[in-house]
């Protein structure tokens, strides 16, 4: 589901639903955590309004309104798949959530603390008002836990452990290795030295893809007034395609390629990469790999490993075998470290 938001009338004048839940969701959501309770579509309902929100460079996961939204929004699908509705109709859900903030903010004394402390203890609300196949139905959610990793540290966990969080790559933890977690607006690196997190020289940078995804959207607006509604719609639909229709837009009904818009803009967000590598050997010089990993990690390996191989300083990049598993190896990690922190607290109970 794209991290799209945009803020709504509770009517929204809908001629036909649309035949999936998640193409139509339209919801007021309300919560004490948000400077502003409203109304809004969420996803890819919200890619279709101009007004429509996305995570912006400089923008703090910890303090953001829409990374809350998002979140409530989610579980509350959950819960009207998986939780009965109370006497009155309402539905009520508790979670144990963990979930992680990137490097940058994790650095920064309190941010895991303000972000736990926005979710625990509260009350939060989402009603779904013209969603396709839900209807008008609420949702209260409270959260029983919450527990907030690094990125990086998430990260790991998934390289070293199984599906049931059992060790199955020894030697990774008797390697000095750099995780290099590209994500949107970010991009996390984690040293890791002998299974141990190095706090003092893990890093991040306050960019990732999704400022290099603007400028293609802006680049093609530019060229050719065609505009490309959501950075996710440009991901999907145009750089990830599976035919013909890679790094093409249809432009008065032809098919137009935007492959020169595309590798210039990549290659770039490439060599910022690269140089972010650089800065991060130099700090820790004994590094002997560097895993690429996230979304973005997928979406520019290609560019990046180009530029690798042509670059005067070549380094030991690793990637995931798929783009799947780069992209989900995060939320995976989290689930793992959610298990293992519930049975630890069953076996403490237990002594």
């Amino acid at each position: 589901m794209p991290n799209v938001i945009a803020e709504v009338p509770e009517d929204r004048g809908v001629v036909s639903l649309e035949s999936s839940v998640y193409e139509g969701i339209h919801c007021r959501v309300t919560s004490p955590s948000l400077a502003k309770s409203g109304v809004y579509a969420v996803g890819n309902l919200a890619t279709r309004y101009p007004s429509n929100q996305e995570p912006e460079p400089g923008d703090l996961k910890s303090t953001s309104d829409q990374a809350v939204i998002m979140l409530l929004v989610v579980l509350a699908l959950d819960a009207v798949h998986y939780v009965s509705r109370n006497g009155n109709g309402v539905i009520e859900a508790r979670y144990a959530l963990a979930t992680g903030l990137p490097l940058k903010e994790v650095k920064q004394l309190g941010a895991q603390h303000v972000f736990r402390d926005r979710l625990m203890g509260k009350v939060h609300e989402v009603e779904f008002l013209q969603t396709p196949q839900i209807g008008k139905t609420t949702v209260r959610i409270e959260f029983e836990s919450v527990d907030v990793y690094s990125e990086g540290q998430a990260a790991m966990m998934h390289l070293v452990t199984d599906e049931h969080g059992r060790i199955r790559n020894e030697e990774l933890l008797q390697k000095s290795i750099l995780i290099n977690d590209i994500g949107g607006l970010s991009t996390d690196s984690a040293v890791i030295e002998r299974g141990e997190p190095d706090n003092i020289n893990s890093d991040g940078m306050n960019s990732g893809v999704s400022e290099y995804l603007d400028q293609i959207i802006e680049q093609v607006y530019e060229r050719y007034h065609h505009r490309i509604r959501s950075r996710r719609n440009l991901v999907r639909d145009v750089l990830l395609a599976k035919d013909e229709r890679k790094n093409h837009i249809y432009v008065d009904g032809k098919m137009t390629s935007i492959k020169d818009v595309v590798d210039d803009t990549l290659m770039s967000c490439a060599r910022a990469q690269h140089e972010h590598l650089e800065r991060m050997w130099r700090k820790v010089s004994d590094l002997e790999l560097v895993y690429q990993i996230g979304g973005g990690a997928a979406l520019i390996r290609p560019y990046l490993m180009q530029f690798n191989d042509n670059s005067k300083r070549v380094f030991p990049l690793r990637w995931q075998e798929s783009a799947e598993e780069s992209i989900w190896m995060i939320v995976e990690s989290y689930w793992k470290m959610l298990v293992l922190s519930r049975k630890a607290e069953v076996f403490v109970g237990e002594v």
